[in-house]
């Protein structure tokens, strides 16, 4: 993630339904952009195991150490 953002801070929101289908964007000024795009390339695969039913969304923040 932080590869396709050049390595600063982000925040990401993330969404997921409840069969665990995961939809990540970037937050900011990098939204609908190429580093958003590649973010959602390298998160593509995600999936959650959510109590049956259950479907929401959160804010995470991701930075270097």
């Amino acid at each position: 993630i932080l590869a396709c953002v050049g390595g600063g801070a982000v925040a990401l929101t993330v969404e997921f339904a409840a069969d665990g289908a995961v939809s990540v964007a970037v937050r900011g000024a990098l939204a609908r952009t190429d580093e958003d795009d590649c973010v959602r390339a390298v998160l593509a695969d995600l999936r959650l195991d959510p109590p049956p039913g259950v479907a929401g969304s959160l804010v995470h923040a991701v930075a270097p150490d």
